[in-house]
Order: structure tokens, then C-alpha cells, then sequence
């Protein structure tokens, strides 16, 4: 079992869910109220079975079949965001280390909060400009390749990532400016960590990034994103890996995670270590009331803020190397404990 990290969280394996879900009111405005986390685990019975009874919290919900296989069965829960690393460690433990079935389990997290329209309704097909120099246009049959650089064909089908979510249109915004910016995109490369249906990998390309990697751990969703970069005609400059930080491929100018809060917080010490000298990263999930709490985090890591960006109280952080020097999960400098960082994972939950 590993753990993994954007509005979906997945941690290994196939994934069944529905890509989207209908919130609340007010579920996107993350400060008027506690995020809800869902965790869910997979497996045969006698493990998933094994793992509730040790558990035993009294919230969680156990149900025999999964898919199509009446030999599996799925843990549900569904905790306050304050709780869910503590839960989290406590699983792993179990599964690791009590009854050693951790490979048995395909392990996943999502963010309730997060949420976007679904991609089949009639009215959200038509194109739409997140940021002043990107249009969307989302793929029906009838589409074809864009002769446009800026515009971008979409298939968010099997993945979460529509463009939509504020959390993504603020990676969007961080990717417009960085590209105006003084320094630019043109040539760089480009990191999208639990890329979902690799939008921001595909937005950073088309403002000039040099190439570019997409990285996502449900199997269904990194198919998804390979499928846009072919209708995007960027085959020769992003490659899809599923998988984790163990799929990055070398260090990247520009990495780009959008991911719920308590993945940021476990894998994110990982960031500095795949990042180049010169590099930036970008960061969002978190709502505004849980800025700081990521600022400081990744200051311990060495990387300094150099942007903020904020959007129906959702928020987002353009970071850089610092001058000191650069922390990872195992250093004693870091002022992060090493229990609490697991760089394997990705509780990925791409708005």
C-alpha cells in the first residue's frame, strides 16, 4: 500500500468512482466550513474485512463487492480533514506492520470539497478561457486538433480535472504569469505531480515550456491524460507515467502539484529533491485558511514564497529554492518528522 497525492486522493490501484461529485451548498468555499476527507480502501475480503475489525472507529462502512468481483470488498470513511494524517498513519501501521496485508490494498482519498460540474453536461461543453491566454475546449467527436497553441481540447471523462475548480484556474493563473514573466517558460521543463487529466502539464507547454511529464497514480485517469496529449498534438513533448515520485524522470524547472491538503503534507518533501537549481513550483488544494500552515511547511523544505494567489477561498503558492540550504524528509534540519512525510504516495486529488 502507498501513499499518493490533488481533489481526488489515490493511493495505488484501479479506481471505480465516479469522477465527480455533486457538493453542498457552499462546499467550495472551503473557510465557512470543515473539509470532509474520505479514505477508501480496496481488497480481498478477508483482508479489507481484517483491517475494519482492527480499526474499528464505529464511522467507517464496510460493503462485500467491488465492480463486478464479489471476492473483494471497500473500507469506507470519512473524517475531518484535521484527523485524516493521524487515521492515515494509523492504517498504514495496521496494514504494515499488525496483520501485514498492506499489499493486498488499493488505498484511496478524496477531498469531498473538492468538486466540478460533470464534463457530460450539455451546457459546460462549450469553450471557456480560464486565464486571458488559454481556451478550453472540451473534446466531444466532433473536435479536432486545435491549430491554435492557446487553445487546449480537453477529455476529462475518466479524470478529475476539468479546469473549472478554482484551485485549477489558479495553477492556470500561476503558469500565465510565470510565462509573461521575466524569466518566461520557454525551454523549461515541466513536472505535473498527480497530473489527472494533465491540463496543467498540457497549459504549461502550450505557453512555452520546452517538455514536459505528467504523473498519476489511478491507472484510469493517466490513460486519460495520455489521450489528451495526443489530441493536444504534444505526443513528442509530454510523457504520462503512472505511478508516483518514483516515476519522476530527472528534476524539473517548473513543478506543478495541486493536491488536497493532507497529501501537500505527506509527500510533498519530495518537491525540493526533483526540483532544478533554478527551479519554481506551484502548489494548490488547500483552502485560505490553511495557507500558512503550507507556507511554513515548505519553508522547513528550503523553498521561499514568492507569489500568492487566492480565489473563492481557495489558495495557491509560487515557491523557488531558498538560499539556504535545501531540506528532505530524512534530514534532521528539515523540522519535519519523517514519519509524517511518505514520499511513495500520492493521495491524489486533482482539481
Amino acid at each position: 500500500m502507498k501513499l499518493r497525492g490533488g481533489g481526488r486522493v489515490i493511493l495505488s490501484g484501479q479506481s471505480h468512482w465516479p469522477r465527480a461529485i455533486v457538493p453542498a451548498k457552499n462546499s467550495g468555499l472551503p473557510w465557512r466550513r470543515r473539509m470532509k476527507i474520505e479514505i477508501a480502501i480496496d481488497g480481498p475480503w478477508e483482508a479489507v474485512a481484517a483491517l475494519h475489525r482492527k480499526l474499528a472507529y464505529g464511522s467507517e462502512r464496510l460493503a462485500q463487492g467491488v465492480g463486478d468481483d464479489p471476492k473483494r470488498a471497500r473500507l469506507l470513511l470519512v473524517e475531518e480533514e484535521d484527523r485524516v494524517n493521524q487515521i492515515l498513519i494509523r492504517i498504514s501501521h495496521v496494514a504494515e506492520r499488525e496483520l501485514r496485508i498492506a499489499d493486498e490494498l488499493e488505498f484511496r482519498v478524496r477531498n469531498l470539497a473538492y468538486s466540478e460540474p460533470s464534463s457530460w453536461c450539455e451546457s459546460l461543453r462549450e469553450p471557456f478561457q480560464p486565464v486571458s491566454s488559454l481556451t478550453i475546449l472540451p473534446w466531444h467527436p466532433t473536435v479536432s486538433r486545435p491549430s491554435d497553441r492557446h487553445t487546449i481540447v480537453l477529455d476529462s471523462n475518466l479524470a478529475f480535472g476539468t479546469g473549472r475548480h478554482p484551485t485549477t484556474e489558479l495553477c492556470l493563473k500561476a503558469i500565465h504569469d510565470l510565462s509573461s514573466g521575466p524569466r518566461g517558460l520557454s525551454g523549461k521543463s515541466v513536472l505535473d505531480f498527480g497530473c489527472g487529466t494533465a491540463l496543467l502539464a498540457i497549459a504549461a507547454v502550450k505557453l512555452g515550456a520546452g517538455r514536459g511529464q505528467g504523473v498519476e497514480i489511478d491507472p484510469e485517469a493517466a490513460a486519460t491524460a495520455k489521450r489528451n496529449v495526443v489530441l493536444n498534438g504534444l505526443s513528442d513533448r509530454i510523457v504520462i507515467s503512472h505511478g508516483s515520485w518514483e516515476a519522476v524522470e530527472g528534476k524539473a524547472d517548473l513543478i506543478l502539484a495541486n493536491l488536497v491538503p493532507s497529501v501537500l503534507l505527506r509527500t510533498g518533501c519530495e518537491v525540493p529533491a526533483h526540483l532544478s537549481e533554478q527551479g519554481r513550483a506551484v502548489v494548490s488544494g488547500f483552502g485560505r485558511n490553511q495557507s500558512q500552515e503550507m507556507e511554513d511547511f515548505f519553508a522547513r523544505l528550503g523553498l521561499r514564497i514568492t507569489g500568492r494567489l487566492e480565489r473563492e477561498g481557495w489558495s495557491a503558492l509560487v515557491m523557488e529554492r531558498g538560499e539556504g540550504p535545501i531540506a528532505t524528509a530524512a534530514s534532521p534540519t528539515s523540522g519535519i518528522r519523517t514519519d509524517q512525510c511518505h514520499p511513495g504516495g500520492q493521495d491524489n486529488d486533482r482539481s
